[in-house]
């Protein structure tokens, strides 16, 4: 039977035509529901305008991505969704999606017309391994002075990787990296004697253009990065962003369900969790080695980070305790500490031995609640703070980081939960996380160039 489809990066609802006539149901993060009307909300909970796609057998594919895309919030609500246009960076286009209808019916665990079914596993779950045609390069533009290449990684969802100022790609195919070129003739082979420092972050689609986010803007991370280098407060370094998975979003950066936070979520209360060991294995077994492989940055954890915002910064803490040792430092951001009755703050992280990467910028707005939701709920927004601060007084304790130096943490008065205090905190994090890039790079660089069983 054809279906109504309707997507924006959050959420899917599939409406049988046939039920034209019911009432309205809204979907809730990684639900899916057989109904009819398309009602739908961002992460912030601004309600979303849809472009639905009907007519569509069970066996087609979806239209582009792209014909999805919400525009920017503007006078205090998100404007419909545009005519696709000629984009002036297609670098960062949204990717196409080649999903047919029935694999989103089983992923959303909505097989038989079941409405209401909860989502248990997603279509990036569902993909155990990497697709065919993984780790090709699917298009490549200048941004910010280096090098943007938009390289598939999993059906739908791709890696977002910006080389510095003076780098470009090239000779890309599937059983060939690519080479990195500077005009002074860099190339991979130099990197071993000059690594990069690499910073991998969670919600890659958000990172480097305000098109493809959901807010209407982005972290702006490429000219974060570049102003750095080109001041000389940190050598070159690459930043790898990885696609955040749509609905299943949570259910991969959390370890179980998120939950209400005490009434104060209800938004939130049947989004999935518990996808995040598997989605860390992916990162650290494919796509580690790869851009280790591809970009000539180093597997050394001191020049290595990871990082996220909000549920992508839970993710990044469970990088730490799950894999211990392979990251040297950690960004996060707005972690929302208050998931699954902050049972991870209680228990997990209390009994984690360690170690604990050496440095973590830890940051937290005043007004994360209130400054994107209403009713305002200042007791809310100042128990985030409070956890905050549990959080760092717990890595001073039991991390053997000490605020100032391996820990760094930042409460900015009026910051809200969007891109854009995280956009504006990124210069400090960036440099706080990398003042000891330059030193470890030319120690690693100098052990490289003595060889085997020499000293430097």
């Amino acid at each position: 039977m054809p279906h109504l489809i309707a997507f924006n990066g959050n959420q899917c609802t599939i409406h049988k035509r046939a039920a034209m006539a019911t009432a309205p149901v809204t979907t809730s993060w990684g639900s899916f529901h057989s109904g009819n009307v398309i009602q739908s909300h961002n992460r912030q909970g601004f309600p979303l305008l849809n472009r639905g796609y009907a007519g569509a057998p069970e066996s087609a594919p979806l239209p582009r991505c792209a014909a999805f895309r919400p525009q920017s919030r503007r006078n205090g609500r998100f404007r419909g969704l545009e005519s696709e246009a000629p984009n002036p960076n297609p670098a960062l286009a949204a990717p196409p999606c080649h999903t047919s209808l029935a694999s989103i019916l089983i992923a959303g665990g909505v097989a038989g017309g079941r409405p209401g079914t909860r989502a248990r596993t997603g279509i990036i779950a569902a993909a155990a391994a990497p697709a065919a045609g993984a780790f090709d390069l699917s298009r490549s533009s200048p941004l910010s002075g280096g090098q943007l290449d938009v390289v598939q990684w999993r059906e739908g969802r791709m890696l977002r990787i910006w080389t510095p100022p003076g780098t470009h790609t090239h000779t890309h195919t599937p059983t060939q990296p690519p080479t990195l070129v500077t005009a002074a003739g860099y190339n991979r082979a130099d990197a071993a004697r000059e690594p990069y420092p690499v910073l991998y972050l969670n919600d890659g689609q958000n990172l480097y253009g305000d098109m493809p986010t959901l807010s209407g803007q982005s972290w702006h991370a490429a000219e974060a990065a570049a102003g750095l280098i080109a001041g000389g407060a940190l050598p070159p370094f690459v930043v790898v962003g990885i696609d955040h998975a749509g609905a299943m979003r949570s259910y991969d950066y959390l370890p179980y369900p998120p939950g209400n936070a005490g009434g104060f979520r209800l938004d939130a209360d049947k989004w999935p969790g518990g996808g995040v060991d598997a989605y860390l294995r992916s990162v650290v077994d494919e796509i580690l080695p790869y851009t280790e492989r591809a970009y000539g940055v180093l597997s050394e954890p001191s020049l290595r980070c990871f990082g996220g915002s909000s549920f992508g910064g839970i993710c990044a803490l469970c990088a730490a305790t799950r894999h211990p040792g392979v990251f040297g430092g950690l960004l996060v951001e707005s972690p929302s500490l208050w998931f699954g009755e902050e049972r991870m703050l209680r228990e997990e992280m209390p009994a984690f031995p360690g170690p604990w990467p050496a440095r973590m910028f830890l940051a937290m707005g005043t007004q994360e609640y209130s400054g994107i939701r209403t009713p305002k709920q200042p007791t809310f927004d100042s128990h985030l703070v409070a956890l905050t601060h549990r959080l760092a007084a717990l890595l001073e304790s039991r991390g053997g980081l000490r605020r100032g130096e391996g820990l760094e943490v930042e409460v900015e008065e009026g910051a809200t939960h969007t891109e854009a205090a995280w956009a504006g905190r990124l210069p400090r994090a960036l440099g706080f996380l990398g003042r000891h890039w330059r030193a470890v790079a030319a120690a690693a660089a100098g052990a490289g160039a003595a060889g085997p069983g020499q000293s430097a």
